[in-house]
């Protein structure tokens, strides 16, 4: 994407100051903090759409646009339905000379349909077209009429399976209006918001971008609606959505905006004919703006209040945190939960760990994967975690570990096996999910060494960013990069066949190497960041921000 020269500065300033007490309230009163699962009825990150979407900006649209549309409703096999409603022509015989250029391709069928009545709309004779249609077109003119008349109806459900039979649903101008669930309705600089049809959540889509100059009207929707991305798209252009892949497509470019926040700005860029982007981190990079505050971890210290947890570094697992880990979940009753989020590529640490625990004595282990966030949401991962004394979270992919869990139910039945006094551990990025925010995202082709909306872990030990060097030999910059920006947080190095066993303020190192912890002293914001190397077999204490072995030393020496 090509940032686009900020002429926004001024006007970003003041959409911060106005976003600042609408967000601080919105968290208060939802209870929402950095570190706490978003309720499932807030905030939720986009998800792939089925099918895919075609997404015009008005004007008269391209070939290309046209064709990718004929394209993704299968070509000449294709089963077209245009609805004109949102048309002042629809229903007669002139709103067909808007579509003389579609005549000219190859196609199985094309069905007008339109109608202003909702008893019609919920007929099923009056939308049978939809039942076997692999390609939907809404045209335009004022999105309004199509949702009177179609929201929550049979139509609209109809255009929804659509999707789900991987067909296309596509339209223009008001037919892009009505993609997102929120919806612009009317309004030059301030927008009038309304319900849209939901093909598209997490959104808000404006048209005609460029050409009515209506960055400010969508700006504006996105102060009054933190959380959701904007997509400003131009006449002649189109926004092609497939999955979680957003590609331009016409003679012009697409904007994407994230709303300000007290501590960000607005990031308002292009993407451009040809590009592409990802939806679901661009849904993310909206919701963590709208979470995520430093104002959040100033005073959060390290502790675990209840349980244990167990944070182990790449490659093999030591058998001593395996040992503690099996100890800290109930022993010989435990109930332990191997979970992956990787499918069949962690097949071969899953057997192993498996094995670990057995030698341990473990008889009660239950391996369950869940690699899409449906499967999260599912009554059978719930009833094997609703007795788990201790879970073991195994995966490699922090981005993949964020989408899948962060946020999801699971999280916070995570949260319930502490709260009862279980064990919590993960390896990789099950391991550095555990503290509040991520340092390394492990999204490829990223420049920085953080993403928005991938920043945030379970926050199950607060105030902590834990990074994961292949070695201790590995000079890891990350940390040091990181705690310039975020100097109140507590930075954890974890290298290779090591772990740390972490139990109200106390952290202990086990394992093969020594772990460098980057802090502060405490109660002084002020002071210097230091580092202190912790070996095996010693143990560190977040409240006094000191190795155990020092502060007993010291105390002995002033008695």
């Amino acid at each position: 994407m090509v940032r686009i020269p900020t002429m926004w500065r001024a006007v970003s300033r003041l959409l911060r100051t106005m976003t600042v007490a609408g967000v601080v309230l919105s968290l208060d009163s939802a209870g929402l903090s950095a570190n706490e699962p978003i309720a499932a009825d807030k905030l939720q990150p986009a998800t792939p759409v089925p099918g895919a979407l075609v997404i015009g900006g008005g004007g008269l649209l391209p070939d290309s646009v046209i064709d990718r549309f004929f394209e993704l409703g299968e070509g000449p096999n294709a089963k077209i339905v245009i609805i004109t409603t949102a048309s002042q022509l629809a229903g007669t015989d002139d709103i067909k000379v808007r579509f003389e250029r579609w005549m000219t391709r190859k196609f199985q069928s094309l069905t007008y349909l339109h109608t202003r009545d909702r008893d019609e709309a919920n007929r099923p004779e009056f939308s049978h077209c939809l039942t076997e249609a692999t390609a939907v077109w809404f045209a335009g003119g004022n999105q309004n009429l199509v949702t009177e008349a179609y929201r929550d109806t049979l139509v609209e459900r109809r255009c929804h399976e659509v999707l789900k039979r991987n067909g296309v649903v596509g339209g223009t101008s008001a037919g892009a209006a009505i993609m997102s669930r929120t919806m612009i309705a009317g309004g030059v600089t301030t927008p009038t918001i309304a319900p849209g049809l939901a093909f598209l959540p997490g959104t808000i889509v404006d048209q005609h971008f460029a050409a009515r100059n209506r960055q400010d009207r969508l700006m504006h929707a996105l102060e009054n609606h933190p959380g959701h991305v904007g997509f400003g798209v131009n006449e002649c252009t189109a926004l092609v959505v497939r999955g979680r892949t957003l590609e331009v497509v016409g003679d012009q470019d697409v904007t994407i905006c994230l709303g300000p926040t007290e501590s960000k700005p607005a990031r308002i860029e292009s993407l451009p004919v040809g590009k592409k982007e990802d939806l679901i981190r661009l849904s993310r990079a909206a919701i963590g703006r709208r979470v995520a505050s430093k104002a959040n971890t100033a005073s959060r210290r390290p502790e675990v209040t209840k349980g244990t947890l167990v944070i182990a570094g790449v490659g093999p697992t030591p058998a001593e945190a395996v040992s503690k880990f099996f100890n800290a979940a109930g022993g010989k009753t435990s109930s332990i939960v191997l979970l992956s989020a990787m499918g069949k590529e962690d097949d071969e640490f899953e057997a192993s760990f498996s094995d670990c625990l057995k030698a341990v004595g473990a008889a009660n282990v239950r391996q369950v994967r869940a690699s899409d966030p449906s499967e999260l949401n599912g009554e059978k991962l719930k009833e094997v975690l609703s007795d788990a004394t201790g879970v073991w979270i195994a995966g490699s992919q922090i981005s993949r570990m964020v989408e899948s869990y962060l946020d999801a139910p699971v999280h916070a039945m995570f949260a319930d096996v502490l709260r009862r006094g279980g064990a919590i551990g993960g390896t990789s990025a099950g391991a550095a999910m555990q503290g509040e925010f991520l340092v390394d995202d492990g999204i490829p082709d990223n420049n920085t060494y953080i993403a928005e909306g991938y920043d945030r872990g379970f926050g199950f030990l607060p105030g902590v960013a834990i990074g994961q060097p292949q070695n201790h030999h590995e000079n890891f910059d990350d940390m040091t990069v990181f705690k310039k920006s975020y100097p109140e947080l507590v930075g954890l190095e974890v290298p290779e066949a090591t772990a740390l066993i972490v139990s109200g303020t106390t952290m202990e190192v086990v394992g093969k190497n020594p772990v460098s912890v980057y802090d502060r002293k405490p109660d002084d914001p002020e002071s210097q960041p230091f580092v202190e190397v912790v070996k095996a077999g010693q143990s560190y204490d977040f409240k006094h921000r000191r190795r155990v072995d020092v502060i007993r030393t010291e105390t002995a020496q002033a008695k």
